[in-house]
């Protein structure tokens, strides 16, 4: 795992010398946007109910990812990418009712946030119902909108 995040880390370094404007950043909108004291052009994430915080998009293992780094410690990684599969066999796009049972009981709700299910690979599978994504729990044709890990 620690070199997992040294590379990480090692492609953010060379990442940062973009010279990219807002209006080239990968089709984000502008105001999703936060440029940093160094230069670097960053979205805002949510990473937890009333949370933003900046990230990074980085690729590994050819799956595009966001990073959030807070003192120089990964606290927030996240894809949507449909083709990531983790450890477990979980992937962004299965459905509720493909989930074993015993994960379903481990559900947990952060308001205006969403639903997620801990892993034990360490992953969560992250569930948006409705406007506020948490207006209701996940059905059985819900599917999982992003996979993440907090630290």
């Amino acid at each position: 795992m620690k070199h997992f995040f040294i590379l990480i880390i090692s492609s953010l370094l060379i990442g940062s010398c973009s010279t990219e404007t807002p209006e080239t950043v990968k089709g984000i909108p502008e105001e999703d946007l936060t440029k940093t004291k160094d230069g670097v052009i960053v979205k805002q994430t949510l990473v937890s109910a009333g949370k933003f915080s900046p990230s990074t998009s980085v690729k590994f293992d050819g799956h595009n990812f966001d990073l959030v780094i807070e003192k120089n410690d990964s606290i927030y990684m996240a894809t949507s990418d449909t083709l990531f599969l983790t450890h477990d066999k979980y992937h962004v796009g299965m459905t509720w009712s493909e989930i074993p049972k015993a994960l379903q009981k481990k559900l947990q709700k952060e308001t205006g946030w969403g639903y997620y299910i801990e892993l034990p690979s360490g992953w969560s599978l992250g569930f948006c119902e409705g406007a506020s994504c948490t207006d209701m729990k996940p059905t059985d044709s819900s599917k999982v909108k992003w996979i993440f890990k907090r630290h």
